[in-house]
């Protein structure tokens, strides 16, 4: 509206139409239409909403520019009274607006209660601008009656800081949105990922379950045992140890992530949910953790990278849970772990 306004004020509409009825038709729409853009932009605001009285008086000047908006269209196309006539009327609600939202801006500056501060002060400025423009422009009409001199607004600069006010209440709004998204990542990093392997820990793991039983019913689940890691502990430390849980944990993401959620239950216990059992190749991806395993140990032999695991599907068993199906999983993970222990011992 301000932009239709300039041009007819600065004369460059006459890069469009030479008309007179037509520039003085869009000079005149836009004077009363701006205002009515400007006031609704703070419908609901905690800028406005916030003080009873300022919200009273918000809505009341919200009436009279709709009502002096519809009565002058009206007249102006019935040719009963033209737009001039209503001119003091609109100079009436637009200093009333300016006070307004420059003396609640100055007091939520002073109470420290400003939201979107960059936007709200460069509208404030632009209506500072447009009420020092009214004043200039109402002296010149009513007591500067000499033809030499000629109106010109400064309006279009008060204009321009408020939309620079609006790019840089954008850029700090975009800016605030990626570090929120930033914060909310790290949060749940450290709610839901195991700090040392960087698996899904348990709380993520109890998450799983349960949306495996409200959504799934072709998954299957691993149940993973560390070996040897209590003997690392004992014979070559705890740092050799963490490397142990970590290297698993590394082979275990190598091998099934494209199917499935790895996770570390604690300590020497990890679990595997595959989500879809069909599409999955179980075989291959067991022979793959063989391998992987190997892979390990010959790049570093003193690790003796070794584990135990069971695997059932909730098409084996459709009358279990996911979390007794994890259970069944476990226990099949033990019969391995003993089978290997006699094994060894034969």
């Amino acid at each position: 509206g301000i932009g239709f306004w300039s041009l007819c004020n600065y004369d460059l509409i006459s890069l469009f139409t030479y008309s007179l009825r037509a520039k003085s038709l869009i000079e005149y729409t836009s004077f009363y239409i701006a205002p009515l853009f400007v006031l609704l932009y703070f419908w609901g605001d905690k800028f406005v909403t916030r003080y009873r009285v300022v919200k009273i008086i918000y809505y009341i000047l919200v009436a009279a520019q709709v009502i002096l908006d519809v009565t002058a269209f009206t007249m102006q196309i019935t040719g009963i009274m033209h737009f001039p006539a209503f001119l003091r009327i609109q100079h009436i609600i637009l200093f009333a607006l300016c006070f307004l939202i420059i003396m609640q801006t100055i007091y939520d500056c002073i109470k420290k209660q400003l939201n979107k501060k960059i936007l709200i002060l460069g509208m404030t400025i632009m209506l500072i601008v447009g009420m020092l423009d009214m004043v200039h422009f109402l002296l010149e009409k009513y007591y500067m009656v000499s033809d030499d001199i000629h109106y010109t607004s400064i309006m279009c600069i008060g204009t321009m800081i408020f939309v620079l006010s609006q790019l840089a209440d954008f850029g700090v709004g975009i800016g605030n949105i990626f570090l929120q998204g930033a914060k909310t990542k790290i949060l749940e990093q450290m709610a839901y990922v195991d700090e040392m392997t960087g698996l899904a820990n348990r709380r993520k793991c109890e998450e799983i379950w349960d949306k495996l039983d409200d959504e799934s019913s072709d998954y299957g689940i691993f149940s993973f045992d560390l070996n040897f890691l209590k003997k690392t502990n004992d014979t070559k430390g705890h740092a050799k140890g963490d490397l142990l849980i970590k290297s698993l944990a590394d082979v275990l993401k190598n091998v099934f992530s494209d199917v499935g959620e790895v996770g570390r239950i604690g300590g020497d216990e990890y679990i595997v949910f595959i989500w879809d059992v069909k599409k999955a190749d179980i075989e291959k991806h067991t022979h793959n953790l063989e391998e992987e395993i190997k892979k390990v140990n010959t790049e570093n032999p003193e690790l003796n990278l070794s584990t135990s695991y069971g695997f059932c599907s909730h098409k084996q068993y459709p009358e279990l849970d996911s979390r007794h199906l994890y259970r069944k999983a476990d226990a099949l993970m033990y019969e391995m772990k003993l089978a290997m222990k006699a094994e060894r011992k034969d």
